[in-house]
């Protein structure tokens, strides 16, 4: 899911200024049976690295997972790697920043614009026939992006319409 992120109040310019997001820790949910796909948020997965701000007082951020469906499910009597269902959270602080960026540039950042929670939710889930599919969701900013291996389709939408 990549987003359109904006600085307001857009009467004013903040093209000048860069952010970056910054770890706060994830932590499983309380119905998740395992927490082995939670990659952490590291710079690999997208905290850490100063973003500039466009015109417009725009910049982007990148919701991702990248998990291979083949650690999910049983394959010729061989166990899946990971026990569904699977949800949890990464807290995450934007804050304006001085520096180019990186896991040690922490004595850069200055103010605070907004701390969010990520949730990511990985489950199988069963049809009236007897088989079963795959789920996984991402929610971020009142925004989610859900995909599934039952057609292989992404849907995407602010969280309150799905």
């Amino acid at each position: 899911m990549l987003l359109e992120l904006r600085l307001e109040p857009l009467k004013v310019s903040f093209v000048e200024i860069d952010v970056i997001e910054r770890d706060l820790g994830s932590f499983k949910d309380q119905g998740s049976i395992s927490e082995s796909i939670d990659p952490r948020h590291t710079p690999a997965t997208g905290c850490d690295a100063k973003i500039d701000v466009l015109p417009g007082n725009k910049f982007w951020d990148r919701a991702t997972s990248s998990v291979d469906v083949r650690f999910l499910i049983e394959i010729n009597g061989v166990p899946p790697l990971h026990k569904l269902p699977q949800k949890w959270h990464w807290g995450c602080q934007w804050r304006v920043h001085y520096g180019v960026g990186g896991l040690d540039s922490k004595n850069k950042d200055g103010a605070v614009i907004i701390e969010e929670n990520q949730c990511f939710v990985f489950e199988k889930l069963a049809l009236a026939n007897g088989h079963s599919y795959l789920n996984s969701s991402i929610k971020k900013f009142g925004c989610f992006v859900t995909r599934n291996t039952l057609n292989l389709r992404y849907f995407f939408g602010p969280e309150n319409k799905k």
